[in-house]
């Protein structure tokens, strides 16, 4: 229980800097009255996707079975894939390098996703190696 415990409180945590860092300190352009710009969507779908790594999160700190665990790790790895696209190439942000979106927002996305990706891996070859409680 307590090795799936922190490898919960691990994506947990990540999807929190995803979800709440880009609503607080990581923060996107807001949407004025005659424009949106692509960082305001980009922050959107982050938020979401924070909350899907918040989720696989909950769920693998109640998953028994080997394979259910190793597929939430799966899913962790796709959805730090997708924070990693989105400010690069799926939706970008501001192209004024002097953006906040720019300068904090992109990197923390990417950096977090990286993290994602990472640790979505690591746990997967950490549970072929050790026998489940």
């Amino acid at each position: 229980m307590k090795t799936r415990l922190l490898r919960g409180a691990v994506f947990i945590l990540l999807g929190l800097v995803a979800s709440l860092g880009i609503a607080t300190v990581f923060h996107v352009c807001p949407a004025m009255k005659d424009m949106v710009m692509k960082c305001y969507w980009t922050g959107r779908v982050s938020i979401a996707v924070g909350i899907g790594i918040i989720l696989v999160g909950i769920l693998t700190i109640f998953a028994k079975k080997k394979a259910f665990a190793d597929g939430l790790s799966v899913a962790a790895i796709l959805l730090g894939i997708e924070l990693i696209l989105l400010p690069t190439l799926l939706i970008g942000v501001c192209p004024g390098a002097h953006m906040h979106c720019h300068t904090a927002t992109r990197p923390a996305l990417i950096i977090t996703g990286a993290l994602t990706v990472i640790y979505g891996g690591f746990s997967i070859l950490w549970k072929r190696n050790k026998i489940e409680e």
